[in-house]
């Protein structure tokens, strides 16, 4: 619901590192959280859960990205978490890869999407997505609400994708964006279809992903610095905090990937 979005945070460091994190009604807030910024490492465990290829094409990074349900629940690369425990939508929190360029005032775009519906080994349902966020110059807009991760019984451990995408050519304009028809497929109707092709169709590039196994997988790619209320910043840091506003982004969104990260999931009954 764009109600939580309202309540999310947003952090922008003026300094090398950029963070951005999206807050969840009592969520605690930790800035102590895993992070991998070598974009090696990055690409290597998308490729090691063939995330690339089966959801991405390669990419650089330029961003890392770490989605936090609670203390205890968070992307990792790889990492597996319970269903149970991803129900509300997570805070997120991104940093700069260091030497990395993305210009002051790029709309980003978050991507959450599941490429093992409903399983691995039969994936015809797949991608389904379960969110899709846009935000620029502190607005936020929610194109599709948070859907919680529910791997079926007995399908084994999905991967759980989350990408953070920019526009292609590099615009800081505000972009207009489609809404995917429905979830499933992302409404392009082949199997495995999903958010490259969303992505290509809105001129996108990846910027960066996470994922982590649920007892099924989640990837999770990020990349907006400038999405919500100001909220929280690490110790030390310079920041610009700014407002979270409702507003009807009637624009374009073309993105490219730029960062990525993911977990597994797998039903808690299994």
């Amino acid at each position: 619901m764009l109600i939580h979005m309202l309540i999310r945070c947003f952090v922008f460091s003026v300094l090398a590192e950029f963070v951005i994190s999206f807050i969840v009604p009592d969520q605690e807030v930790l800035t102590s959280l895993p992070t991998n910024k070598d974009p090696n490492a990055i690409l290597a465990a998308l490729h090691n859960a063939n995330i690339i290829p089966d959801v991405l094409n390669t990419f650089s990074p330029l961003l890392s990205l770490t989605l936090n349900w609670s203390s205890t629940a968070h992307t990792n690369l790889g990492n597996t978490l319970p269903p149970s425990s991803l129900q509300q939508p997570p805070s997120v929190i991104i940093n700069k890869i260091p030497s990395a360029y993305l210009p002051y005032n790029t709309q980003l775009v978050l991507a959450l999407t599941d490429p093992d519906a409903p399983s691995r080994d039969d994936p015809k349902w797949s991608q389904v997505c379960h969110w899709l966020v846009t935000a620029k110059s502190g607005h936020v807009k929610e194109l599709v609400e948070y859907k919680a991760p529910a791997p079926p019984e007995g399908t084994g451990r999905h991967r759980y994708v989350v990408v953070v995408m920019v526009a292609k050519n590099g615009t800081t304009e505000r972009l207009e964006l489609t809404v995917p028809k429905e979830r499933r497929h992302w409404g392009y109707g082949g199997e495995r279809s999903g958010v490259r092709e969303w992505a290509k169709d809105n001129g996108l590039k990846v910027v960066g992903k996470s994922f982590c196994f649920l007892l099924s997988l989640l990837f999770g790619f990020l990349r907006d610095w400038e999405m919500g209320v100001a909220c929280q910043m690490s110790e030390g840091e310079d920041v610009m905090l700014a407002s979270c506003v409702d507003t009807k982004l009637g624009y374009r969104l073309l993105t490219s990937f730029i960062g990525a990260n993911f977990i597994y999931a797998q039903n808690d009954k299994q």
